[in-house]
This record gives C-alpha cells, sequence and structure tokens, in this order.
C-alpha cells in the first residue's frame, strides 16, 4: 500500500508583539507551536506542510520587524527534508495590505515566499509511490462564494483545496461577509477541504464523501470565549492507495500549549466586555435618535452623553465627514 501525508494548520498570526490580553511571551509561544508542527512533520515522513493563510498578524509592512521575518524564514527553512517538500500556504486577508492580492511582494509574506522557505500554494501536484495529490490554495478575496472553491478535479487521485474563507454547517452571513454551506460543499470535486479565516474551532467533519478541515486559528490572539476553552489544533492527513482502492483520513493533534488562564489576563476581559456594551448602547441610543430626528438633532443628543469630551467630538467630526460623502445620516444608519 502507498500513503502520503500533510500535516496543516491555518491562521498563524505570527506577531512579535502579542495583544494587549497576553500576559506570556505571544511570539516565543507562536515559535513553539510551529516546532511542534515541524516535530510531527519529520515523525510522519510528511511530503509538505500547509497552511489555509495569514501567515503574518499585521497587514501594514512597515509594522512588521526584519527580525520576525528573518526568524519566520529560519524556522520555516527546518521543514525542509528528504521527505518533505517544504511549506505552502494560501494568501489570507492579512498577508496582504487593503485586501488586495498585488500588495503582497511588498507584504512580509512577500518576503517569506521569495527566500523559498515557504511557497505560494496555487495548483501543485505531490506524487509519490504511485498516488497523485492536486493541492489547490484559494487565495482570500473579500464576498469569496462557492463558486471560488468549486475546482473541478483532472486526472489526480485526490484533490485537496485551501481557500481562506468562512464555512460552516449551518452559520450563512458573519459580520456580512458570506460563509459557504457544508452542504453546498458536498456537491463539489474536491476529496478535502482545510479552510482558514475563522478562528474558532470548527473540528473535522465527515459530509457525504468530503472532509471538511476547520479546525481554527493556531494563535490564540483576542481574549476571547472561544480562545479561553480552545486548545489549538493540527492536522494530519493520510491519503492511500492500495490495489487501486482509495482512501484518505484526518486526524485532529492538540498542541502542547499553556492553559488559558496562566496566559490571558482575565481581568481585562471583564473591562473590555463592559466597554463593549456601554459601545452598543452608545451606538443604539444615536441610531434611535437619528431615525427620530431624521438625523437633524444627532449632535444635540451627543451634548448629554457621558462621554468624554474628546471622544464627543471625535464622533461629531465623524458624523460631519459621514454627511459630507452620503448626505443624510438617517441614510447611512
Amino acid at each position: 500500500m502507498s500513503e502520503l501525508k500533510f500535516t496543516f494548520s491555518t491562521d498563524w498570526h505570527f506577531n512579535e508583539h502579542g495583544p494587549y490580553s497576553r500576559r506570556d511571551d505571544y511570539c516565543a509561544a507562536l515559535f513553539n507551536k510551529l516546532t511542534q508542527i515541524r516535530q510531527v512533520n519529520q515523525k510522519i515522513g510528511a511530503i509538505a506542510n500547509l497552511c489555509s493563510g495569514d501567515v503574518v498578524d499585521i497587514k501594514a509592512p512597515s509594522r512588521v520587524s526584519h527580525w520576525l521575518v528573518r526568524k519566520l524564514i529560519q524556522e520555516l527553512s527546518l521543514f525542509k527534508t528528504d521527505t518533505c517538500d517544504g511549506n505552502y500556504t494560501a494568501i489570507g486577508n492579512h498577508d496582504i495590505s487593503f485586501n488586495n492580492l498585488t500588495t503582497l511582494e511588498k507584504q512580509p509574506l512577500g518576503v517569506i515566499l521569495e527566500s523559498g522557505a515557504m511557497h505560494h500554494l496555487k495548483d501543485r501536484i505531490f506524487e509519490r509511490g504511485g498516488i497523485r495529490i492536486r493541492v489547490v490554495g484559494v487565495d482570500f478575496t473579500p464576498e469569496m462564494g462557492p463558486e471560488a472553491v468549486n475546482i473541478k478535479k483532472q486526472d489526480e487521485d485526490f484533490l485537496v483545496v485551501l481557500p481562506h474563507t468562512y464555512a460552516s454547517p449551518t452559520v450563512t452571513d458573519y459580520f456580512g461577509e458570506r460563509v459557504i454551506q457544508y452542504s453546498e460543499l458536498a456537491q463539489m470535486d474536491a476529496d478535502v477541504f482545510c479552510f482558514g479565516h475563522w478562528h474558532i474551532d470548527q473540528g473535522v467533519e465527515k459530509v457525504g464523501n468530503k472532509t471538511i478541515v476547520n479546525i481554527g486559528s493556531l494563535s490564540r490572539g483576542s481574549l476571547s470565549k472561544d480562545n479561553i476553552f480552545r486548545s489549538p489544533k493540527m492536522a494530519i492527513m493520510s491519503f492511500s492507495k492500495k490495489e487501486g482502492v482509495l482512501s484518505h483520513d484526518v486526524k485532529q493533534v492538540k498542541l502542547k500549549v499553556t492553559p488559558a488562564e496562566e496566559i490571558f489576563d482575565l481581568e481585562k476581559k471583564e473591562e473590555v466586555e463592559q466597554e463593549q456594551e456601554k459601545l452598543e448602547a452608545f451606538l443604539d441610543k444615536l441610531k434611535s435618535t437619528a431615525i427620530a430626528t431624521d438625523g437633524r438633532n444627532v449632535e444635540g443628543v451627543l451634548s448629554t452623553y457621558d462621554i468624554q469630551q474628546g471622544v464627543r467630538d471625535r464622533v461629531q467630526y465623524y458624523l460631519k465627514e459621514a454627511e459630507k460623502v452620503h448626505g443624510s445620516l438617517l441614510k447611512e444608519i
């Protein structure tokens, strides 16, 4: 029997400086997880290490240090062995500026790709021992729909598609972005889909004869309920061919990480939640005022709010700028 294996993880979000909610060394923790992935990759003799995008966290290249880019190149270069062909990634929205793929060459990931430590996953054939596997990356674009991930099979034994977009068995919309349904994926040619973009862990699910890998982000940046209870994962994908019979399997592997209560400042979580509640109440009141007055008395109402003068001035400024562009505040709200 011939067998080919890949390791997979996504949404690494490497950043030299951790989020304010983290008390540990966020960057060191991420590199530790990358090392664990490499160790598993080499132990199982995987042919490649795959990612569905968002390798780097900050979209502005001027805010990413040369040290971080150099360190990533060094660590990623260690994946390349006689067995492993190296690292391949689709492009995520954090890997580019302004959601524009033409900015890639000027981004930190563009430098990493140019170094050869990682490769831009477009449409790649991996073949060994009589097994032919085609792996296709689908780079992030706004409003990506199911047609973008509906890659047609050719002469390969297995087709694996790595899109950087939202997918779910039930949710159809997430903050205005289209969410591809698992039922839609079931009608497509690919044998395995490995999604990036959504940080929550939706696990690995079989839909008909398709396998959908949606294990969430490698990083735990934001102080959210999901990150407090989620354990970052990688996946091992195995593809076999025995006497002409094809089969594949995906196993989830929990990485060794420090418990959330030791890395997150949970007191700040309460502060953030309280501020969020105040903000939502403020926006609701502002919206209802605009509707009731046709937007004519919003500034007067602002003066009655218990907010700092600087914040009030900034809101008034934005309202005036919006009116210049859009005419009526009511239309926009």
